[in-house]
């Protein structure tokens, strides 16, 4: 099986590999330090009929030549599999919501220990999820946040099919031109939807609006 790391350091590239090594059995680490090595590594694999043996994927947030993000959907499409882990210094609330709402299963802090990291990773094998404590407890609270809201929702914050059908791609990481490409609208449409969306919702992030796409199991 294959472990792939997205990651432009140097030294972290060494300390993810051992990372790596350490947790899971029989793993052929392979690493890239860009999105555009990554994207290359993944077409060749795909290529050499090889994309199904990657099993997890550690990867950065800032890039030299944009966001790991970006890289998400991409694996799940070549290696749909394969564990998807952010890998990052970030702990901040919109990067956390960004990563799981781009399709993140994992969300780990670099600068914990070698030994915690390792055991993070270990414990996927027994159903835990791979994300640090401390931001395990970010998610719980904005979850929270909106859960009272859940069970009686109100008429004006319950969403059209096409409200629903915005939400879901914007909430997948897409920007307005993005969207309006993919749903094939203007992009002016797309904006004013996506007003509508926030002002229902009691929202005005696009971290939050990738929260509300989870939590309705949009993406």
């Amino acid at each position: 099986m294959i472990g792939l790391i997205v990651e432009d350091s140097p030294p972290m590239q060494a300390l993810l590999q051992e990372v790596l090594a350490a947790a899971f059995d029989d793993l052929v680490v392979e690493t890239t330090a860009s999105l555009s090595q990554a994207r290359e590594r993944l077409r060749a694999l795909k290529l050499a009929g090889r994309a199904q043996q990657i099993s997890v994927a550690l990867i950065d947030i800032g890039l030299p030549d944009g966001s790991g993000l970006s890289l998400l959907e991409d694996l799940r499409q070549t290696a749909p599999a394969a564990l998807r882990i952010v890998a990052t210094v970030f702990d901040d609330d919109d990067s956390l919501l960004q990563a799981f709402g781009a399709g993140a299963q994992g969300y780990l802090l670099k600068d914990e220990p070698k030994e915690r990291l390792v055991g993070r990773l270990r414990n996927v094998a027994k159903g835990e999820p791979a994300i640090s404590p401390s931001l395990a407890h970010k998610i719980l609270g904005h979850f929270v946040q909106h859960a009272a809201g859940v069970a009686g929702e109100p008429d004006e914050a319950r969403l059209t099919a096409r409200e629903t059908e915005i939400l879901r791609v914007i909430g997948r990481g897409l920007r307005v031109a993005e969207a309006a490409s993919a749903l094939g609208v203007s992009a002016n449409t797309i904006s004013g939807h996506v007003k509508a969306i926030y002002a229902k919702l009691g929202i005005s992030t696009r971290a939050e609006a990738a929260l509300e796409a989870a939590r309705r199991r949009l993406v």
